[in-house]
């Protein structure tokens, strides 16, 4: 567990290319990201992210559709 002198509700987005996501391409059109300072992880790691959560605190899922085109 994160040791932290200010824990805080944490804040985790998950960013979908929905413009052109396929079963072949779902790995590399999803980005996971937080508001605690965790990196964004790298699009094709989707199931490897990890973000810091404090005991006896919220997280909140947002998700967001990106469309480039």
């Amino acid at each position: 567990m994160p040791v932290s002198n200010n824990p805080k509700d944490t804040n985790v987005t998950i960013t979908v290319r929905t413009d052109s996501i396929t079963e072949a391409n779902k790995n590399t059109s999803v980005v996971f990201s937080d508001d605690v300072g965790d990196p964004a992880e790298t699009p094709g790691d989707p199931r490897d992210y990890v973000s810091t959560v404090w005991k006896n605190k919220k997280i909140t899922w947002t998700s967001l559709a990106r469309n480039d085109g």
